[in-house]
């Protein structure tokens, strides 16, 4: 019988045995009396008697009553003295108990929490049983055990039980052979096997890939290391495969050693884990610069384009401040961009970054100012945007820019005439025009080809910029039709320019398919009169020309 179900008349009974053990031993002079060795039992067992006289109110207790109180030896026994270490539903348990037990004789067993005098917080168990006299009840006796070390086991042992049961992991407890000795819900649910189900079954019939034989491995691993620490697979009950990560450790618990695995699904973090690398993947691909900029210019992220149009590895960038890059971004701008992304969240601009080597480089930039997890960040999309430049730059020249030859096309160089001419007007300085060809051009082509033809024409126009000064405006009109510009130039000094100007294309030399081929021109020559317009002055030039032509070509010609 276990000593918290001892009444007092047992106990009584073995101190008369333990009396007699030690009678043999040591004489009956030397025998204390029954009720010291009784008082030695309690306090060995840790319980103590008490007795309440109903009519008296006095309550006799032993000495481990004292101790479980913290009472001082002089205190008043009654019970009011002993009810005042309970507090709320403890002492309205005890109270009740003690009542029922005065008008019916009902015995109790109660388990209660009292404060002790010292402020110490204890667990006890206390019993207590009515004694007749004339059919009412005279006293009622009891006993009081300190169990404040059992009670605590056991909320600990619920405690842990709960924690077992309601842990968001799945926990196994295996034998060394890989039976399945228990499991917890989560675990039950994450496999979808019921608990019996799952006793039935040995570890290995649940993670795909273990033997026998690599189940012994690991066991005997576990044994070196003391835990592991995996990711691994398990498998459903309908047979789907999922990821966990399994922590797994070797215990022994009264003797007996257990495997016990810590298991939980993976199976979203992996999914996450996936479309995290896909998008990291996909970003580091992308053909536009992607960088994350928090609001002190600080660059914390790139992908790899980024790095790859400044020409730094992606560490060395993400240890840069965006001043580094952009030139204009210094301690006065930036503030301002992150005033105006703050206004519209977001902004488009080109701006010129520079690269590692020091090169410049254009690039569009869109910011966006991002809040994530109550932090700013700007990030930014940035793009080469040379090509892009360098056709604009292109598209411009072919707008004012014979693309053969390089001289002004028709557009631009009448363009310019006009505005010579009102300037001419304006200053009264003189401007003179050249309008030349190439003689038999036609037969050129017709002979050598359209390419021999190109030839021609380019080193024609190299040829006539050589000659000319830098005020002077060249120009391709169309086909092998040509026109020079000559601003403060009288009517004289333009046909000297003319004249040299044929002379040096009468040199010429064009080599083309194993010829050598040589031309000349025919120019006409007029110089701007008072309050002529540019189609007039380009007419007068043209009869100029026409007239050289008839008068044998290679000769230069004027109209008064």
């Amino acid at each position: 019988m276990n000593d918290e179900n001892k009444t007092k008349s047992q106990l009584i009974k073995e101190v008369r045995e333990m009396r007699k053990k030690v009678s043999e031993l040591e004489g009956n002079d030397t025998i204390r009396t029954e009720n010291d060795l009784l008082s030695d039992i309690n306090k060995l067992i840790k319980l103590g008697a008490w007795i309440l006289d109903i009519k008296t109110g006095i309550s006799t207790w032993t000495d481990e009553i004292y101790r479980i109180h913290d009472f001082p030896p002089d205190i008043e026994r009654n019970i009011q003295n002993g009810l005042n270490c309970y507090h709320g539903i403890y002492r309205e348990k005890i109270e009740k108990a003690l009542q029922d037990t005065v008008e019916y004789g009902t015995p109790f067993d109660l388990e209660l929490e009292l404060i002790s005098l010292k402020g110490i917080r204890k667990w006890v168990r206390v019993l207590g049983h009515a004694k007749l006299v004339d059919g009412r009840v005279a006293q009622i006796e009891g006993l009081v055990q300190e169990i404040t070390e059992h009670k605590h086991i056991e909320e600990n042992l619920k405690l842990t039980q709960f924690i077992f049961d309601n842990a968001p992991i799945g926990i196994l407890r295996m034998g060394l052979n890989g039976d399945v000795i228990d499991v917890n819900e989560e675990g039950c649910r994450s496999l979808d096997y019921s608990l019996d189900e799952l006793r039935r079954k040995k570890f290995f019939d649940i993670a795909p890939g273990f033997t026998t034989e690599t189940w012994a491995e690991g066991v005997s691993s576990l044994r070196e290391m003391g835990f592991r620490d995996v990711e691994a697979q398990q498998q459903r009950r309908n047979g789907e495969i999922f990821p966990v990560h399994v922590i797994e450790k070797l215990i022994q618990f009264e003797g007996v050693d257990y495997h016990i695995a810590f298991v939980q699904d993976i199976s979203e973090r992996k999914q996450i884990e996936d479309n995290l690398l896909l998008a990291r993947s996909i970003i580091d691909k992308a053909n536009i610069g992607i960088y994350t900029i928090s609001l002190d210019g600080r660059i914390l992220e790139v992908n790899q384009t980024a790095a790859d149009i400044l020409g730094y590895p992606k560490v060395e960038l993400e240890a840069l401040t965006i001043e580094d890059i952009d030139p204009e971004a210094d301690n006065q701008s930036w503030p301002n961009i992150k005033e105006l992304l703050g206004r519209e969240r977001t902004q488009i601009n080109e701006r010129v970054h520079r690269r590692k080597d020091g090169t410049l480089v254009p690039v569009e930039v869109h910011g966006y100012l991002l809040n994530h997890r109550g932090m700013e960040y700007i990030i930014t999309f940035v793009q080469n945007i040379t090509e892009r430049k360098n056709d604009e730059k292109r598209m411009a020249r072919l707008a004012t820019t014979d693309e053969l030859t390089k001289l002004m096309n028709r557009r631009r160089f009448y363009e310019l005439v006009e505005a010579e001419i009102q300037r001419s007007r304006r200053t009264g300085q003189p401007a003179s025009y050249i309008t030349y060809d190439v003689d038999h051009f036609k037969e050129i082509n017709d002979t050598y080809g359209h390419i021999a033809g190109d030839l021609i024409l380019i080193t024609l126009a190299e040829t006539v910029n050589s000659c000319l000064r830098e005020i002077d405006y060249p120009a391709r009109i169309g086909g092998d039709e040509f026109a020079v510009l000559l601003p403060e130039t009288k009517l004289d000094k333009a046909l000297l320019i003319a004249e040299r100007l044929r002379l040096k294309t009468a040199e010429m030399k064009v080599n083309h398919d194993k010829n050598t081929l040589n031309i000349t021109i025919s120019l006409g020559v007029a110089q701007l009169k008072e309050h002529e317009s540019l189609e007039d002055l380009s007419k007068r030039s043209d009869m100029a020309l026409y007239k050289a032509k008839e008068s044998g070509r290679n000769r230069v010609s004027c109209l008064e």
